[in-house]
């Protein structure tokens, strides 16, 4: 305090004990109001009261929030659902009854009555999930005091959401046991949409909520479909709702987006105060676990004396770099292609020192992984209910994918584990097929590593899949002649995948280069391959085939 303040504090405090307060107050000067100060939102989950953080100040930080009026967002509708929620019994033999529930086995007998009694106790919270899955507008909010650092807010209850998807599921299942199969379709699409709505959160947690219960009911979905109590319609249209989802559910970028944002903002309330900062340092001379939102001389020493160590515009330039070569990585090239993340490149560009930036930015490679997983099991499991529906109206398994579009599939499917087409074949006598299982622990390493094939096996896959699609066409084959052109490309695309394998790192340092002449040397085997898949599809078909091929032709 300056020696002019410190006297007329000194001569308030006097006339205050001489005077008294009212002359003392009198002889103040007049002060303004203090500002009238808006009363924060609140809502009750489960019988606690949350403040719901300012989407205003969330926006003012760079993050992206929706503005939906609350009596028009579904996020509150699955609050209400959650609050109208019956908790499930904690008995074992209940947890059994419930666990063969989920795995599609309605339990008999008293256990399986007192099932059926909780998912009628359930009923309103169901419906509420049911109505907010129907609603066009979404946004969970997140909770915590005005003004708080955002690592300090709280998450929607993530948990409920996914028992309530179980829930659904079962109930679906159950519906289509009894012979309710459209009941059925409107519950699995209900989660479907659920799925989509929960991913389009704020923070990346959200994200991945959002793919377990899309993955939980995709799963589901395709085990109730190979039960055969589906009809062709109703596979068709809970085709059309997983379709639709697709086309809005958040990709792998969106998410990364958003984390980036979040990320971000979470550095710079790091960055701001003193006692948090200590956690990454030893020998702090302040307590890290004190309130640091509140300035103190001190306070602001030590967050000086720490931005020595941690300068804070260098650690938001590491944050933001490392996410900016994350999402680089990420894009796919001009060439086309599923790209694969290298984190540990990104991770690299960060100094040791930076360590608030090493700590605040999480492992973005499982992220990116499994939400690719996630849409290839989601497209797996379309392309299984469109084959199951060509079955039912023709009496037989489609002998080759492009048999499905397009009255079941608008075209043929590119996984996007691999972005190449999806692996399919009629098993010996047509009684099964081999491919379209769905990627898991066991066998995603072997899917994810044909993505590492170069870029050129996108390109050759697709003339040659165009090829034979147009040669079958043009010649009118029939299904058994079908099955045997896909035969000779299966044969010959197992050569090239291998060949490209070996030689595509050579492939791409010609072309790189442009060395042409050398490159077309490197390239001869594939335009081998290609010469004989033309020769032996030209055996298939009949001298009349050929002929009227031949006239059609311009």
């Amino acid at each position: 305090m300056r020696p002019a303040r410190w006297y007329s504090a000194r001569v308030c405090a006097i006339l205050a004990g001489v005077i008294g307060p009212r002359t003392t107050l009198a002889i103040q000067p007049a002060q303004a109001p203090p500002p009238a100060v808006a009363e924060q939102e609140t809502i009750v989950i489960k019988g606690q009261t949350y403040k719901v953080y300012p989407a205003e100040q969330l926006r003012a930080r760079g993050i992206t929030v929706k503005d939906v009026p609350r009596d028009q967002n579904a996020a509150y509708v699955y609050i209400d659902a959650i609050n109208a929620m019956v908790p499930m019994p904690q008995d074992e033999e209940f947890g059994k009854a419930w666990n063969d529930a989920q795995m599609g086995k309605w339990p008999q007998g008293p256990t399986g009555d007192r099932l059926s009694q909780w998912f009628e106790q359930n009923k309103a919270a169901l419906d509420l999930a049911r109505s907010a899955a129907q609603m066009p507008a979404y946004s969970m909010p997140l909770f915590g005091e005005t003004n708080a650092s955002l690592y300090a807010t709280l998450l929607p209850q993530l948990s409920d959401y996914r028992l309530i998807a179980k829930l659904l599921c079962a109930e679906a299942e159950r519906k289509l046991n009894t012979g309710d199969g459209d009941g059925a379709v409107n519950d699995f699409a209900n989660v479907q949409r659920m799925s989509a709505q929960f991913a389009d959160g704020i923070t990346l947690i959200e994200g991945m909520v959002g793919i377990a219960v899309r993955e939980l009911s995709t799963n589901r979905i395709r085990k109730a479909a190979e039960t055969g109590k589906f009809t062709p319609e109703q596979l068709a249209r809970l085709n059309a709702e997983m379709q639709a989802v697709a086309e809005r559910f958040a990709t792998s970028e969106d998410l990364l987006v958003r984390e980036r944002a979040v990320s971000e903002s979470m550095v710079d309330d790091l960055m701001r105060q003193a006692g948090p900062l200590a956690l990454f340092s030893d020998g702090a001379l302040f307590d890290p676990t004190s309130d640091s939102s509140k300035e103190t001389g001190f306070g602001r020493l030590a967050l000086a004396l720490k931005k020595v160590h941690f300068p804070d515009r260098a650690v938001r330039r590491h944050v933001r770099g490392f996410y900016d070569n994350i999402l680089e990585q990420s894009r796919a090239t001009a060439g086309g292609g599923i790209p694969t993340i290298n984190e540990e490149q990104a991770l690299a560009q960060i100094p040791p020192w930076s360590v608030p930036a090493r700590v605040m930015v999480p492992s973005l490679t499982r992220v990116y992984e499994i939400s690719l997983r996630h849409q290839s099991n989601a497209l797996r499991t379309r392309v299984a209910l469109a084959a199951q529906a060509y079955k039912l109206e023709h009496g037989q398994l489609p002998p080759t994918l492009s048999a499905l579009v397009p009255a079941q599939l608008p075209a043929v499917p590119i996984d996007p584990m691999t972005g190449l087409e999806l692996e399919y074949s009629i098993g010996p006598g047509g009684a099964g097929y081999t491919g379209l299982e769905p990627v898991n622990s066991k066998n995603d390493e072997q899917i994810r590593a044909k993505r590492k094939v170069p870029v050129i096996v996108n390109r050759r896959a697709s003339d040659w899949r165009k090829y034979v699609d147009a040669f079958a066409a043009a010649h009118a084959l029939d299904e058994g002649q079908r099955n045997a052109a896909e035969g000779v490309l299966r044969s010959l695309e197992s050569q090239a995948v291998s060949f490209e394998a070996a030689r595509g790192e050579s492939i791409q340092r010609l072309r790189a280069a442009g060395n042409d002449a050398a490159l077309a040397k490197e390239l001869k085997p594939l335009e081998d391959l290609f010469a004989e898949l033309k020769k032996r599809l030209d055996a298939i078909p009949t001298a009349k085939q050929r002929a009227a091929a031949k006239e059609q032709r311009p």
